[in-house]
């Protein structure tokens, strides 16, 4: 009798350890299905392979872990090289068209940095006196073009850093902009003139009169026509015809932060307190998006097709919005996919082919989106 209800009392010890270790791997599971229902990948991941460790010696249960750990693994990119600058955050980067070096501008120091993807190694090839205010790539990434608050822009050989040419302005020089064929070179100056140059020369080709300041400037890839934007207005220039000017004043914007053409060359994204396009042969402004989820707007990117926008900021989240849409009621917008962040959205942009969308939170985060189904890759 002694001996059975021993057993017996073994047995429910047992049971009970049993229950409680599936009820510790259930409340592990739900955690990480919320991270995964939220698609925040990479924190999911953990409990489920927590899960699977808890799991062991249950060949059904261990399979089904294994399935999530390989979705999600399916899921995220693989993390090609991480890169630590040793004392600076940086404010801007672009990569040359062959994907071999990262340029770097650091908003503090004023300086850029080079980076050499394939070995990771860094330079600072260029010394300069003077802040560093914005830089461009030529298209085929054979020149770099640097402004500086001095008062000059200088164009470098990608290769050797030689100096080419040194274009003279009279203030401060914020924003530039290649042509698409790479042969000329759009500058816009404190001194609230913009300023067309020839890259191959390096001479002056014609002075473009504004009354403010200039924030960003633009070329249009398949026009003639020249953009320069101050505070809440846009102003457009035919490029062989200078003194025909056009002024557009942006009903809400305040301040333009950037903008840029679509392929076609007739309508300008602007993007200030909110995303706006222009039609650029009317000069019509056209609101893309509503107030986003009540956060700050910071940026927004064009697809390489000019078919959405990709629309983040200061809100836990970003947006992919169809361009060419109707407002079926006041405020109310088609947006094709709300992709769910972390944190504040800083930077976002799409792939060369438009198939992907990468993203950059204030988690330290980069993520990646399928543009087409809009799930975290």
């Amino acid at each position: 009798g002694a001996a059975a209800v021993s057993t017996w009392q073994a047995y429910r010890l047992d049971r009970q350890a049993e229950t409680n270790r599936q009820t510790l791997v259930r409340l592990i599971e739900d955690n990480g299905l919320k991270h995964f229902e939220e698609g925040d990948y990479y924190r999911a991941l953990p409990w489920f392979v927590e899960a699977l460790k808890r799991d062991q010696g249950h060949p059904d249960r261990e399979q089904l872990h294994r399935r999530r750990i390989g979705l999600i693994q399916r899921h995220t990119p693989a993390l090609v090289r991480a890169w630590q600058h040793p004392n600076a955050q940086a404010s801007e980067c672009l990569f040359n068209a062959q994907g071999s070096k990262l340029f770097l501008r650091f908003r503090q120091s004023g300086r850029l940095t080079v980076l050499d993807t394939v070995s990771g190694k860094h330079s600072t090839p260029i010394e300069e006196p003077g802040h560093l205010q914005a830089f461009r790539l030529s298209p085929d990434s054979a020149i770099l073009a640097g402004a500086f608050d001095r008062g000059f822009v200088k164009l470098w050989n990608t290769d050797t850093f030689e100096v080419l040419h040194t274009l003279p302005h009279p203030q401060g020089v914020k924003a530039l902009d290649f042509s698409s064929d790479g042969q000329r070179l759009l500058t816009g100056c404190a001194d609230g003139t913009a300023r067309l140059w020839s890259v191959s020369s390096g001479e002056e080709i014609s002075v473009l009169g504004c009354e403010h300041p200039i924030s960003c400037v633009a070329i249009s890839p398949a026009t003639n026509i020249l953009a320069a934007a101050l505070d809440d207005e846009v102003t457009l220039w035919e490029a062989e015809s200078p003194a025909n000017k056009r002024t557009v004043t942006a009903p809400v914007l305040r301040s333009i932060k950037t903008m840029a053409f679509d392929p076609t060359g007739k309508t300008l994204l602007v993007n200030g307190r909110l995303p706006y396009g222009i039609d650029v042969d009317s000069g019509n402004w056209v609101q893309i998006s509503p107030d986003l989820s009540g956060g700050t707007f910071r940026g927004a990117a064009l697809s390489p097709d000019a078919q959405s926008i990709l629309a983040y900021g200061s809100y836990n989240e970003a947006e992919l919005i169809p361009v060419k849409q109707k407002e079926t009621a006041p405020g109310d917008y088609d947006i094709q996919a709300r992709l769910a962040h972390r944190d504040h959205v800083n930077h976002g942009t799409f792939r060369w082919d438009g198939q992907l969308v990468f993203t950059a939170s204030e988690d330290h985060a980069a993520d990646s989106y399928c543009a087409l189904t809009h799930l975290e890759t």
